[in-house]
Parts: C-alpha cells; sequence; structure tokens
C-alpha cells in the first residue's frame, strides 16, 4: 500500500501560486539539479489532482507531464471531456482516495491545489508532505492550506537544502 504525498512548493509566506496561477516565479530561484524531484517522482505509481490544476496543465504546457503515471482529476463538472491520459471522477473523493491508497503498490502524489490539498488535510488523508519553500513573499495568491479552523500536528521528518530552496518533510 503507497502512501498519499502532498509534494508541492510554496513562498515563504504560503502560497502555492500567484492569485492568477502563475508559478513563475519558482523559476527564478537557482535551486540544485532538479532539486530531488527524479527521486521523488521514481516513487509515484499514480498523480491526483483538482480540475483547475489539471486546466492549468492544459492551458501553460505543451503536453500533459505524467503519462507514464495513473492520473485522476477530480472535478464537480459532469459534463468533461475525455482525456486519453486522465481519469476525471466526480464520485466522493474521500472513498475514491482511500480505495486508491489500498490498492496501490507506489505512493499517491497530490499534485494540487489548495483546496484539495486542504480536503486531504482535514479527512487526514495525507500521510506525508514534503514541501519546497521558495525565498519569495507573494504577499497574496492560492495558498497551501486554505484558511479554517482546524489544527494539525506533523512530525518533522527530514529536511534538505538546495541552494536557495529549502525542503521540509513531514509526516502525520
Amino acid at each position: 500500500m503507497g502512501e498519499i504525498v502532498a509534494y508541492l512548493a510554496m513562498s515563504i509566506d504560503g502560497y502555492i501560486a500567484t492569485d492568477n496561477h502563475g508559478v513563475q516565479w519558482l523559476e527564478e530561484v537557482v535551486g540544485e539539479g532538479d532539486n530531488g524531484y527524479s527521486e521523488f517522482y521514481k516513487t509515484i505509481e499514480t498523480v491526483v489532482m483538482g480540475n483547475r490544476t489539471y486546466k492549468w496543465f492544459e492551458d501553460n504546457m505543451d503536453a500533459y507531464p505524467y503519462t507514464d503515471k495513473n492520473s485522476y482529476v477530480f472535478t464537480r463538472n459532469h459534463n468533461i471531456k475525455h482525456d486519453d491520459h486522465v481519469t476525471f471522477v466526480n464520485d466522493d473523493i474521500d472513498e475514491f482516495i482511500i480505495s486508491l491508497k489500498r490498492h496501490s503498490t507506489g505512493d499517491i502524489w497530490i499534485v494540487g491545489g489548495g483546496e484539495i490539498v486542504t480536503h486531504f488535510m482535514k479527512q487526514n488523508l495525507i500521510d506525508k508532505y514534503i514541501i519546497t519553500i521558495s525565498p519569495h513573499i507573494l504577499g497574496t495568491g492560492i495558498p497551501l492550506i486554505v484558511p479554517g479552523t482546524y489544527h494539525k500536528q506533523l512530525k518533522l521528518i527530514d529536511t534538505q537544502v538546495y541552494n536557495q530552496f529549502v525542503q521540509v518533510i513531514y509526516a502525520k
């Protein structure tokens, strides 16, 4: 059984993207190699994301980047177009992710966005948080965790410095 992993980058003030979903600020930072991405990606069997994150890939990339993984996009839309690379899910996402975890041999990566991460965090479904912090202060944007009235205590597992990026790994 794999783990459910939230692997994301954020600004110092907790944003994963600008208000208009921009992430170009991450490219302005000098890292080290691929900042550990390749090693992480080898552990992944499945990627899951919200529909807005998927739309961002459609609008900003030449091709879908996870064609070698099982890919699921959570959506409230029941009238979605078919895609050869992803399966759209509009069933109960908690039941779906629990079943997916039970049947997985590799890890499940929550690619984004903030609403999906927050939902799974609130339901205590995320096993590991791998957060890479960029030396940016954005002031506004899309938060990693949507503000709310919840409290979670995590355990620090590891830290890694990739030049100007700092990566922290927490487990529940």
